[in-house]
């Protein structure tokens, strides 16, 4: 009886999820600067239909197809990777508080993005890199080259020590810190600014091609995160538990951190450092549907979405038409949800 009220619950959690995720996806295409009615999107989308022609016509299809539509499915994708990168790392460190900021993985991707834009300007004008993808290549590699370091100092004869690792991505967050600092330092004015808006976090610059990039990086990702659910359940007993029920610790620490990591780079390298939604969401969906990561993870990938995308359309809608950094709205709202937590488990630990 109680297994099918469980299961009831989860199932009306998934709705409600999937209505949100819906609601805001409508609302992100439609709210802006320029606001779009639901029959000039439909009219827009489908000129022939309505019969409607016109040179304001032309600019809502634009604005809808070319503008709406890739931000929303870029913010929809950062929300997954994070959401889903967040959940496996609390798994591995087996502890819900774990946030995938402590690696140094977005702080080396920051300092990427920097290193290319002041170290290597005349990037801008090769041909066949559109735009600043070359920041994001840059960001990239660097977050990569972080977690490859990460991996091998932190390795032992017994296997990885997760302790090494958090302690490792501690001093990568601070060397990092300080060499972000002294290229802003040397930065001129122009690449100041454009550093300082993506280390600040958004989706407004989002185009086509980083959409479709990063969600292509998604669709190799998040398979490697399901197919740990198992065992990622087991790893929550506790390594040599975890090797009494037949799972090899070594070979799913390995997985869980370049599956998490890789997760994380892509979505910093695409919009900038943006933080609580890998610490927030599976935090919370865990106290809503259980521990058992066969619904967990894709409840934090629907999760996920939703909360960057209600944080971008809150980020458009506050200072209208200008807009906030995302970062600023999710650090706003997760802060506060994130103490609220911590009061309510220490006061759980109390009792």
């Amino acid at each position: 009886m109680q297994s099918l009220r469980i299961q009831r619950s989860v199932r009306a959690g998934a709705i409600l999820l999937i209505v949100t995720l819906s609601s805001l996806a409508a609302s992100s295409l439609l709210v802006g600067p320029k606001s779009i009615r639901w029959h000039e999107a439909m009219s827009a989308v489908f000129p022939g239909a309505s019969g409607r022609t016109g040179s304001d016509l032309e600019l809502t299809r634009y604005v809808l197809l070319h503008l709406c539509l890739p931000r929303t499915l870029l913010a929809l994708g950062v929300g997954v990777a994070l959401a889903l990168a967040g959940t496996v790392l609390q798994a591995l460190w087996r502890n819900a508080l774990a946030d995938a900021g402590v690696l140094g993985i977005s702080t080396a991707a920051a300092l990427g993005a920097a290193t290319t834009l002041v170290g290597l300007p005349h990037l801008e004008s090769v041909p066949f890199v559109p735009g600043y993808l070359h920041v994001a290549l840059g960001a990239f590699l660097f977050a990569a080259g972080t977690i490859a370091l990460l991996y091998r100092l932190s390795q032992r004869a017994c296997g990885t020590s997760l302790a090494t690792l958090l302690l490792l991505g501690i001093a990568f967050n601070a060397a990092g810190s300080g060499l972000l600092g002294l290229l802003l330092f040397v930065a001129s004015d122009a690449q100041l600014r454009a550093l300082t808006f993506w280390t600040l976090g958004s989706v407004a610059g989002a185009t086509w091609t980083v959409t479709a990039s990063l969600w292509a990086a998604l669709g190799c990702l998040a398979p490697l995160s399901w197919r740990l659910r198992w065992a990622l359940d087991a790893l929550l007993l506790g390594e040599s538990n975890a090797f009494y029920l037949g799972w090899e610790p070594r070979p799913i620490k390995r997985a869980a951190i370049w599956s998490a990591a890789t997760l994380v780079a892509v979505a910093v390298a695409a919009v900038g450092p943006i933080a609580f939604v890998g610490l927030i969401v599976p935090h919370f969906l865990r106290l809503v549907v259980g521990p058992s990561h066969a619904v967990l993870l894709p409840a934090s990938a629907i999760g996920g979405a939703a909360f960057v995308l209600g944080c971008d359309v809150l980020a458009r809608c506050i200072v209208s038409p200008a807009e906030l950094p995302l970062s600023v709205i999710t650090a706003g709202l997760g802060g506060p949800m994130l103490l609220v937590l911590l009061l309510n488990r220490s006061a759980a630990e109390g009792l």
